[in-house]
């Protein structure tokens, strides 16, 4: 009885007030150990990998991930929710209990040699109270590559089991996937992370791929123009900022043709979705200088 009730609380814990990303946005940190500091919900899979920096993509800080060679040239790891007894991460998580189509957040990325790149896995789980496990509810995977400036990326997710919904979400940010190393400075790659979000306008189950789309100049000063690859129709564009407030939104001038007027528009960062009835077509970064 004692070891059902757990599971229980277990269950309850993971599910209550569970639509949101916790820190999404790097700007609350604990210390982890006299060495180390990680995010708060965050924790880091090996020592003196993890790092707070003010160089943001928003707001005061942003978290790096930076490789060690006392580690075997282990990569900087960044997972999200508290660190699991086990030290396992997919025994780990936050609570959650939406399926986005897409998460997104803005990154870059330092290469310490040609061909590395980055990579973040998003995991969603459910408790099976049947087996007594936890069930890949939905995963997604996403390379990325060698960026200087903060650059938006969108993880799109796999729904594995289209009528369960999650209880827990697992985020895991790796600085480097082929664990390349400069040899001649000892510098590994070093990855940053800032301003997560997730896009729960559609659930998964009516996904499809993303069209390729096209935006020039970008950076833009005035006038942008923004081409998307779809036979869709009905096309409407919304752009946001940083925070994910929308600001403009817009109807095609012409088939799968936007024009962006600047209008006002502040410097800085943002991203667009281009939508067809409520069905997300195409997503990407936008800059006004």
């Amino acid at each position: 009885m004692k070891t059902l009730l757990s599971i229980l609380a277990l269950v309850f814990c993971l599910s209550a007030n569970a639509q949101t990303l916790s820190n999404p946005g790097f700007e609350n940190w604990s210390q982890q150990t006299y060495y180390d500091s990680v995010p708060d919900q965050w924790w880091g899979l090996y020592c003196m990998t993890v790092f707070r920096t003010n160089d943001a993509f928003l707001g005061s800080y942003a978290s790096r991930t930076t490789g060690m060679l006392a580690c075997g040239i282990a990569p900087g790891v960044l997972i999200s929710g508290p660190q699991p007894a086990s030290g396992n991460i997919i025994d780990g998580g936050s609570p959650f209990t939406i399926k986005p189509n897409i998460i997104q957040g803005f990154y870059k990325l330092t290469d310490a040699q040609p061909g590395d790149s980055a990579e973040v896995t998003v995991i969603l789980k459910k408790y099976n109270t049947i087996t007594m496990q936890r069930d890949t509810v939905s995963i997604g995977v996403l390379a990325l590559p060698p960026a200087a400036s903060y650059t938006l990326f969108s993880v799109s997710m796999n729904d594995l089991m289209p009528s369960v919904m999650p209880d827990s979400i697992i985020l895991i940010f790796n600085s480097s996937k082929h664990l390349l190393i400069d040899w001649n400075t000892g510098t590994l790659p070093s990855l940053f992370v800032d301003a997560i979000k997730l896009d729960e306008a559609a659930g998964l189950h009516d996904q499809t791929a993303l069209a390729a789309s096209s935006l020039y100049p970008n950076p833009f000063v005035s006038i942008a123009t923004l081409s998307v690859d779809t036979q869709e129709e009905n096309l409407v564009l919304y752009l946001f900022d940083a925070l994910g407030n929308e600001v403009m939104s817009a109807a095609e001038s012409g088939r799968g043709i936007f024009e962006l007027h600047r209008s006002g528009l502040p410097s800085g960062n943002y991203f667009y979705q281009v939508r067809s009835r409520g069905k997300l077509i195409a997503t990407g970064q936008l800059v006004a200088e």
